[in-house]
């Protein structure tokens, strides 16, 4: 069982402050009725030399008994408390960390960013999927759509993809059918759908931190597109993924 585990065990603390309790009642117990024997049978001729054999015998053993219970419970809780102590101060450096970095500094950048964009006066259902698939492979795993105006649309995922292929696949369609379908197709598809459009926008002077707060509100996103203003309705300039703010998290 790991430290976390343990002090999450109910009634844990309580149970320890009962065996302490339990050990010293215990000894001081033992203790006098080994001195009230031992002072009881003492001759009356040598019960000062009886006294003092007690006293010098026992008290010390009472002395350690005591000290190693109370360590034991003290330096304990101390370690919990000290343990508590550093985890507030990593999680609250870690977001004063974040807090100091500036998204236009640490977001991707054209021409880092595969993209595709849909020509002036064609629709979503103009793109044919094969022609995304031939932007997917190697370490790049998904791809910002934007319009003509460089707006960002959608942000498709490889792994989504061929999800979607190997649905259709699976269903009967023929490689001819899969070769036609387009990103519209992809779009009507409820579970997909939700899958890249799940995106946040923020500015590119905004902190990281505050960028990851947006996104951690928004359940399930895993990227973030930067504008000018932050408006969704602005070209993309930059680009964040769940990978680069983690890796920011823990550098």
């Amino acid at each position: 069982m790991n430290g976390a585990d343990e002090k999450n065990v109910p009634g844990e603390r309580p149970q320890i402050a009962e065996i302490a309790k339990l050990v010293l009642g215990v000894t001081g117990v033992a203790i006098l009725a080994i001195s009230a024997i031992v002072l009881i049978a003492a001759p009356k001729d040598g019960f000062e030399k009886a006294s003092q054999l007690v006293f010098n015998s026992l008290l010390p053993l009472l002395g350690t008994w005591v000290g190693t219970v109370l360590a034991y419970y003290f330096s304990s809780k101390n370690f919990e408390s000290a343990s508590e102590s550093v985890e507030r101060l990593v999680n609250l450096t870690t977001e004063q960390k974040l807090g100091q970095m500036v998204v236009e500094k640490e977001m991707m950048r054209f021409p880092e960013i595969t993209t595709y964009e849909i020509p002036a006066g064609k629709t979503t259902k103009d793109v044919l999927l094969t022609e995304l698939m031939k932007k997917l492979g190697g370490k790049i795993t998904r791809i910002p759509i934007l319009d003509d105006k460089n707006v960002a649309q959608y942000i498709v995922h490889q792994s989504g993809l061929y999800k979607f292929i190997a649905s259709k696949a699976t269903a009967g369609k023929s490689a001819a059918d899969i070769s036609k379908l387009t990103l519209q197709d992809l779009i009507d598809d409820a579970e997909l759908k939700n899958w890249i459009s799940n995106i946040v926008y923020v500015s590119e002077q905004a902190s990281v931190a505050d960028a990851k707060s947006k996104m951690e509100q928004q359940t399930g996103c895993q990227d973030l597109i930067v504008t000018k203003s932050g408006k969704k309705e602005d070209p993309m300039i930059g680009w964040m993924t769940n990978v680069d703010i983690g890796r920011l998290s823990k550098a």
